[in-house]
Order: C-alpha cells, then structure tokens, then sequence
C-alpha cells in the first residue's frame, strides 16, 4: 500500500479544524492539527510533513506576519495551501506574495478541495524529479567510465529521494526500448523484483483498456514537445486481478536532433484517494437515504436529453414527476423513522417499475422524478405511470402496522413544447402533477398547454392577493344566522370577499384555496377573527339588548399548525373585550384530523375559555360521528347539499331527521346551512332544528348592510 501523505492543518477555530479534518480523513490523508502559529512551529520542528492547509481567518496570522510563512518555510520546504474568506483578496495576495503555494475560499467544497491538494502534491514530486535530473543527470548519449560513476552516484541519490515519497520509479532508454523498473514500482502491482523484465509491455498492456489510448496519446504529445509536462492517471492490472490507480509523472533528455532519448518517472498509488474521489462524486449526485439519483444528477441527465432531443430523427422523451398522497399525515403521526423507512420502501418498490437506462430520482422530501429517456409514444409514459399506481396500492408493513400511501403524477412529453432547460421541464410535471392532485388524488394528468397558461394565471392571482392584502381589498361580509321557531337574528357568520380593482368580486373558492397552498391563510385568517370581533362589539354596544349575539369565524387547517393560534384567540378577545362565549369557531375535518388524539390539545384550551366549537359541513366526511365524542362540540352545521335535496330525495329528508335527532341527544345544537326556500324552512321546523342560515333569510352583505338588517330583526321582535 502507498503511504498516504501527512497534512499539517492549522486553524483556530475548533469548528472550522474538525470539518476539514474530516474531509481530509475521507481523502486518505494523514492529519496532524494545530491552533496557532507557535503550535504550527513547534509540530514542523519534530514531525515530517508532506503539506500545510492554513486557515489564515482563524489564526494570528495578519498582513504584517511574513515571517511565521517564511520561518515555517524555512524549518521544512512544503508547499502551503492557504484557506482565507472570499472577500478578503488583498490578504490573499499578501499570503501569496510571502510564500504560500496555493489558496481556496470558504465554504470549501470536498471535491474542490481534493483536486486542489491533488495538483499541490503532483506539482511537489515533479519539481522533486526536476531538481534531481536538472542537476545530476548528464545529457550525453555516449559516457565516459567517470560519467558514468558520476551518473551512477547522482541516480543513487535520486533513487534514495524518491524512495522517501514511496513512489515506484522507472527508467526508460528510448534508443534501447527497454525500462528499468523499481522493485518498488514491481511491488506496486503486485510483482517481485525478479518476475518483470525490462520490456515497455510489462507496463503498458497491464494499462486498463479504456485508459490506454489517452496514455499513448500524452506520450506521443511529450515526447514530441508538444505540451512542457508528462502526467497522467491511469488504472493498471494488478497481480492479484483487479486495477489499481496510479498517477505518472516524468521527464525526458533529448539529443542536439531533438530526439528523445531517456525518460525518468516516478508512480504514485492514487487507489485510495479515486476511491474516496468516487464516493464524493456519487454522494454529490445521489440521495443518502434512498441511494436513488438526486436532483442535481437528474438535471443534469435531462439537459443532455433535451440536448439530443433537438436533433433530427430523434425519439422524444417523457419525465414523470410525482409526490406521496398523504405522506405528511404518516410522518407527522408515526414519527420521522418510519417515514423514511416508507421513503426507501417505496423506491425499492417503484425501481421495479423502472425500464433499464432510465432515471429514477428523489428530488427531496417525498417526491420523485422518473426521466424516460426514449419514449415511443405517450401511451408508453402513461403505461409507467399506471404501473407505479398500482404499485403503490399494496400495503407497507412497518412494526406489523399496514401502512398505505398513492402517489399523484405529472406527466410532460417533449413533444408539448420546444424546451431548452431542465427546469421548465420540470415547472410543466409539477403543474400537471397539481392538476392531478386537483381531480383527487391517486392518479395521473398529462401536461398541456392551457395547464401552462392556467398556471400562470394562478401564479398573477397569488401576486394580486398579496398586493390585495396590502391594499386592503379583502373584506369581511357577514350572514345571518336565526332561530328556526321564531326567525330572529342570534348571529352572523363572517365571510371572506375579496374586491380586485380590476376583475371585481372574487368569489372564495377562487382565492380561498390559493391562500390555504400559499400560507397566506394565516394572515388572513387573523384578519378576518379581529375584524368580526371588532365588529360584534360594536353591535354589542349599539344593541345592548340582544342577550348573546354571535359571530361565527371559519378556522383553516393551516392555521391549526401555527403555534401562535391560542394567544391570537385570548389576544382578539381581550383587545375587543368580547365574551369567549359569543364567539364560534367553525372547523372542517380536516382541521380536526390535525388535531389528532392528543389529550388537553389546542380545542380543549380554546373550549376552556369559553369559546364554542362547531363542525362545519357535517355529514360530508367519512369520520364526524367520532369527532362528537373526542372533542367538545357545541353545534353542528348540516351541509348544505342534505338541504337542497330534502324535497326532492326522502333519503337525504331522513339523513337530515337522524343529524336533527343526534344533537337533540347529546344536547347540542344543529344549524341547517343554504336554507333558500319556504318548503326546506317547514321541513326544518317540522324536524325541529335549532337554527338556520341562508339565502331565505339573507345573503352575506358588508357590515353597513347587516346592522340594518339587525335592526330590522329587532323591530319586528319588539
């Protein structure tokens, strides 16, 4: 084995030394450290080292210290590498101009940081060869006896010198075709000192086939000077049957002719440093967890697809972009070990449903690309898409838990548009793997222009709402809500509108969900609860008689996972001075299933201030009736599509009996949502439901518009 070379690294900071450290171990090197210049003497005076790495930012090393460089040169004559901050160029100079060899900036790449100490290294055995062949070695073709003793002595030395870096040393007479082989060079790969002979084949066909011609090709190119350095790396056939790699370097004497004549060179063992150079590369370019290629690579194959796709007589090619269904619930509720044990479980799987030569890789988090580099035809891509589908409907099984994830696809081909960069690609799969996501999951969409120019359409409507925001453009409409059996005003549900300066009133479901993707729901959800509370204390002031009047505010799911949504409700009431029993929050199932089972959790808090808790558009999911029992619910809102159908579907008329009947007995109340006609206002009181809203008794008007109709409540109540 070659013996790795020893590193000095000298830096004061203990972060900054244990990183490198690191780094430097992963390379082969052999490190011995030190944090400051006096300990960097000291360690040059006793120990042999090959290198020093300065890391000039983190020690006392300032532009009027030339002399620690030039003292540390004097003790041993190594080359320095000097590590400095990007912006400090002048200091950089200053380090140079007094002796170091090289520099790098912080951050420092491994990579980067490698090929740098490579070519220090490589630079550091040529001027050894240089220095001992420049001054022994006598350029005559004929030699005397006493050249020839001269030339034996000063070889000797030469030898003795490079035997010190452990390198194998060669000689080649070029007039004579043969080479003098070291018995360390033999030993290198493999060999004894007796078994090679002196001919060039005993190295050059052991030269691994795809490495040969590039070896003949810098030799020819050195031997004519044609280039001023022969070095070169080379994989060899080792005896034991495997390849070795190895970095050459040498130097040639030519005649009065310009002929060559000798050549001298010394091989180094670079086996371990390739290696570790290798393990850089693919962690670089490929995924720890899942060992899948990673985004970096997979831009990278896909730039050179598109690069082949613009030629003629081409195949076009498809990229399959898709995320896990669900996948957040699953990390959230089993822990972070069991989703990335799903992570890999699903690579594993979905690698079967890969074709030979194509590219499978995980972008980050839970979601994948597949790039198919030669598709026939779209069906082919929409083939491999049903494939992972189905791949993925079959259970994972973790700790004897059944866990089931899907996935939703977006499918682009070359053929849709003329593309030029990967990342467009790549912004077309995500906008058709959205639209997937938008027809419910599970499935895939295959990109198309009107998706393009939809998704810019969103993109200019997320703008305008942040602008909208701003400007103050959203407003807050409120309905009524009133009691069945004498249909007097008890509250108001508080709306969100949105008037655009440009395109009028946009209706919620436009930019409601656009604000639950962004974020932004945060903001405007705590918008909307002071507003409505602000203006309930104002009716509460102006209409002191009322007993209890209500406001009704809709929580998103978003703003369940902010930590901050407690101290927002205790805040807005104190600031208002609102009773926590006049205000109800609405929540979807989904708000609940964030809340999970955890005991004395966020609704139990908000339920102990008082504050009333109602499910909105009960009936509609597969799981309210357990919600009832887990949580402290005030009221139920029964969906509006039960309503509309109860003249007309007995069914729904008894679904609507038995939700009625469910809060009569656990003694809550029941609030039946888009009341518009006379008929579904008998049935409800026949029903004997507690409240109702909707258009029979008032759309959501401003706040202007809702204190007349209060008022008016008043008046015929009086």
């Amino acid at each position: 084995m070659n013996i790795p070379e020893t590193i000095l690294l000298v830096s004061g900071d203990t972060n900054v030394r244990n990183a490198l450290e690191q780094q430097l171990d992963m390379l082969g090197y052999c490190i011995d450290t030190a944090d400051n210049s006096h300990a960097a003497l000291a360690l040059l005076q006793t120990a042999c080292i090959d290198l020093v790495v300065l890391d000039s930012a983190q020690i006392d090393i300032h532009a009027n210290d030339a002399p620690f460089i030039r003292q540390l040169q004097a003790i041993q004559h190594v080359p320095m590498l000097v590590l400095a901050a990007e912006d400090d160029q002048e200091h950089i100079a200053h380090m140079l101009s007094v002796g170091a060899t090289d520099y790098l900036t912080h951050p420092i790449h491994p990579i980067v940081l490698q090929k740098r100490l490579d070519a220090m290294f490589a630079h550091k055995r040529l001027n050894t060869l240089n220095h001992y062949l420049e001054a022994e070695i006598i350029e005559q073709v004929t030699l005397t006896d006493e050249h020839a003793a001269s030339l034996y002595y000063s070889e000797q030395r030469y030898v003795l010198a490079a035997q010190a870096t452990n390198d194998g040393l060669w000689d080649w007479n070029l007039l004579r075709g043969t080479i003098s082989y070291s018995p360390r060079w033999k030993a290198m790969i493999g060999y004894s000192d007796a078994d090679l002979s002196c001919h060039p084949d005993e190295w050059l066909l052991r030269i691994h086939p795809d490495d040969h011609e590039a070896l003949n090709i810098r030799l020819a190119a050195y031997l004519k000077q044609m280039v001023a350095h022969f070095e070169h790396e080379y994989r060899i056939l080792h005896h034991d049957g495997n390849y070795r790699w190895m970095s050459c370097r040498a130097v040639a004497t030519w005649d009065t002719t310009q002929r060559a004549i000798r050549m001298i060179g010394a091989q180094t063992d670079i086996t371990d440093r390739k290696l570790a150079e290798q393990r850089l590369t693919h962690n670089a370019f490929h995924d720890t967890l899942t060992g899948l290629a990673n985004r970096a690579l997979l831009l990278e194959r896909l730039g050179h697809t598109i690069t082949r796709s613009q030629r003629k007589d081409t195949t076009c090619f498809a990229l399959l972009l898709f995320d896990l269904d669900r996948f957040k619930v699953i990390n959230d509720s089993m822990g972070h070990l069991i989703g990335d044990q799903l992570l890999i479980g699903i690579a594993r799987r979905i690698e079967r449903c890969v074709r030979p030569g194509d590219t499978f890789a995980r972008l980050g988090g839970d979601e994948f690309a597949i790039l198919l580099e030669q598709v026939a035809e779209p069906n082919d891509a929409m083939c491999v898409a049903e494939r992972i589908l189905q791949a993925l409907k079959e259970p994972f099984i973790f700790g004897g838990q059944e866990v089931f994830t899907g996935a939703s696809i977006g499918i682009i081909l070359s053929v849709t548009a003329e593309y030029q960069r990967p990342d467009d690609v790549l912004r077309d799969a995500d906008t058709a793997m959205y639209h997937a996501k938008m027809q419910g999951k599970g499935r895939y969409a295959l990109f198309n222009a009107s998706m393009h120019h939809n998704a810019l359409a969103l993109l200019q409507l997320e703008t305008d709402l942040r602008r909208g925001l701003e400007r103050g453009e959203l407003q807050v409409h409120y309905q009524p809500i009133v009691v069945l059996s004498t249909q007097q005003v008890v509250g108001f549900e508080a709306l969100t509108r949105w008037h655009h300066p440009e395109r009028g009133m946009i209706p919620p479901s436009k930019f409601i969900p656009l604000a639950e993707e962004t974020g932004l729901i945060g903001q405007i959800g705590e918008w909307v609860l002071r507003t409505a509370c602000q203006q309930l204390r104002i009716w509460r002031d102006q209409y002191p008689t009322i007993p209890l009047l209500k406001m009704h505010v809709n929580l998103s799911p978003r703003q369940f996972q902010h930590g901050d949504l407690l101290q927002q409700v205790v805040g807005i009431l104190q600031e208002t001075g609102i009773p926590a029993q006049s205000l109800t929050l609405e929540l979807t199932e989904g708000a609940l299933i964030v809340q999970g089972d955890e005991p004395g959790g966020l609704l139990q808090q908000l339920h102990a201030l008082g504050v009333q808790l109602c499910i909105d558009d009960f009936g509609t999911g597969y799981s309210s009736l357990s919600y009832l029992h887990r949580f402290p619910i005030d009221s139920l809102k029964i969906d509006r599509s039960f309503i509309h159908q109860m003249s007309i579907n007995a069914e729904n008329l008894e679904l609507v009996r038995t939700i009625v009947a469910l809060t009569h007995s656990l003694g809550i109340t029941a609030v039946a949502e888009g009341t518009e006609t006379l008929d579904q206002l008998a049935q409800l009181r026949d029903l004997a439901c507690h409240y109702a809203q909707g258009w029979a008794f008032g759309a959501a008007v401003d706040a202007t518009h809702a204190t007349a109709l209060l008022y008016r409540s008043l008046q015929s109540a009086a």
